[in-house]
């Protein structure tokens, strides 16, 4: 299991490193469900390490995603889409639920 996660850890950097030669100074960050083919913990990880990719370069970020997590750690404006209609903050309600709900449950 600790090779494979050195693997896939291994993969997914390098793909950082491949993007960022190419574009060396973006003026956007756009990433269409970045995490979703890692475990639980290697998706930790990559999460904080975009978090502080972000905060370093300051740029605007559009994540696309069905992860609430991922909604919590970096939804400053959050929209969701449903039947092809955008729902301004239905997203950042969705999360409180799933938030209150998870408190009440023993």
């Amino acid at each position: 299991m600790r090779d494979s996660f050195r693997r896939n850890y291994r993969a997914a950097k390098s793909k950082v490193l491949r993007w960022r030669a190419l574009v060396p100074h973006p003026q956007l960050l756009l990433l269409d469900e970045p995490f979703s083919a890692l475990d639980m913990t290697l998706r930790q990880r990559m999460r904080q390490e975009l978090a502080d990719l972000q905060s370093r370069l300051d740029i605007p970020m559009v994540l696309i995603t069905h992860d609430l997590d991922d909604v919590a750690m970096f939804g400053d404006q959050v929209v969701s889409l449903r039947e092809g209609i955008v729902h301004p903050g239905d997203a950042l309600d969705a999360l409180s639920r799933s938030r209150r709900e998870s408190r009440s449950t023993p």
